[in-house]
């Protein structure tokens, strides 16, 4: 049982990783502006923690009426997360 947490967590990352993974997760998809409001860190912070997210695909972006960007768990993210929710549901 800890091995499988270990390996989740171990795939999530860090405290600020876990925290803007899990908002996207409850809220489908939220805007860097939002997560950086919601995490109490600063936009750029933000921007390039979502640059890693992506490119380790665990998050997607995508544009909307120009520069407007919304942030929402990939394929890949939201199968982690849930496995992390249904674990912590279970035990």
């Amino acid at each position: 049982m800890e091995e499988i947490m270990k390996s989740l967590m171990g795939e999530l990352g860090g405290t600020l990783r876990f925290a803007t993974l899990l908002l996207l997760f409850r809220n489908k998809s939220m805007n860097p502006s939002e997560i950086a409001k919601y995490t109490d860190v600063s936009r750029s912070q933000i921007s390039r923690l979502l640059a890693e997210l992506e490119q380790e695909d665990l998050i997607e972006k995508s544009k909307s009426e120009g520069k407007y960007v919304e942030v929402s768990l990939s394929y890949r993210g939201f199968t982690l997360l849930e496995k992390l929710v249904e674990f912590l549901s279970i035990n």
